[in-house]
């Protein structure tokens, strides 16, 4: 998928490939701030699966700051047993999932955040890492890098397929509208010259009998076959 995405140039910077640090991990619960600091931000943390990626692993937008999260009664609960664990953490499914069917974010005023970022950042910058292919290509790199999944990962690696492939139908059928062209055309040029082979093949066709070798298959059948006889007797 990711070969298919940078061969078609479907990411930024796809030609050059440079690679820039990247926290694959980069979310609100690994991000420390101080909010009577200037800046605010004061530390990044959970920097074990940081990694040298292509430019389109870094330019990730900060969805979670426009994304809503699902309803609290919407929301996976904790694998049975570990109600009462203190320390086991989980995190919402939706962190991982990097989304891009909302355009318009509720209530406005999270719209407005978007749209403050998309401002800073500037358009093209913002259209590459919103990318259907660029999100796809974020979700691959994660999924093999990850040394063990997160129990949902697997939801979320069918519903990237499935993405995939709903991107794809449109491109391929016009390449294959654009193959069957080709194809029809070189049967027309291969009927063309099959009817002048057969024209001239009919003007004489002892030269045609003449170059046909003769079929030695018989005789050797039988020659195999009283080896075979006198073998037995």
């Amino acid at each position: 998928m990711i070969e298919t995405i940078v061969e078609e140039g479907k990411v930024e910077d796809a030609s050059g490939m440079d690679f820039y640090l990247w926290h694959s991990d980069l979310l609100p619960r690994n991000i420390m701030v101080d909010v009577d600091s200037t800046p605010m931000i004061t530390g990044i943390i959970d920097w074990d699966e940081a990694v040298y990626a292509p430019k389109f692993a870094t330019a990730l937008a900060p969805w979670w700051l426009w994304e809503l999260p699902p309803p609290e009664e919407e929301q996976e609960k904790k694998p049975e047993g570990e109600d009462d664990d203190p320390y086991t953490y989980h995190v919402d499914p939706m962190e991982d999932e990097e989304t891009f069917e909302k355009v318009d974010s509720e209530p406005p005023e999270l719209a407005a955040v978007k749209r403050a970022w998309e401002e800073a950042i500037g358009p093209e910058y913002a259209e590459s890492a919103m990318s259907h292919y660029a999100i796809l290509a974020r979700r691959v790199l994660r999924f093999s890098l990850a040394w063990q999944w997160a129990y949902w990962w697997q939801d979320l690696y069918s519903q990237t397929l499935a993405e995939w492939k709903a991107l794809r139908p449109v491109e391929e059928s016009e390449e294959e509208s654009d193959d069957d062209s080709d194809d029809s055309d070189d049967d027309s040029d291969d009927s063309e010259d099959a009817s002048e082979d057969g024209s001239e093949d009919e003007e004489n066709p002892e030269a045609e009998a003449g170059d046909i070798p003769e079929d030695d298959g018989d005789e050797i059948w039988e020659s195999y076959s009283e080896d075979e006889d006198e073998d037995d007797a």
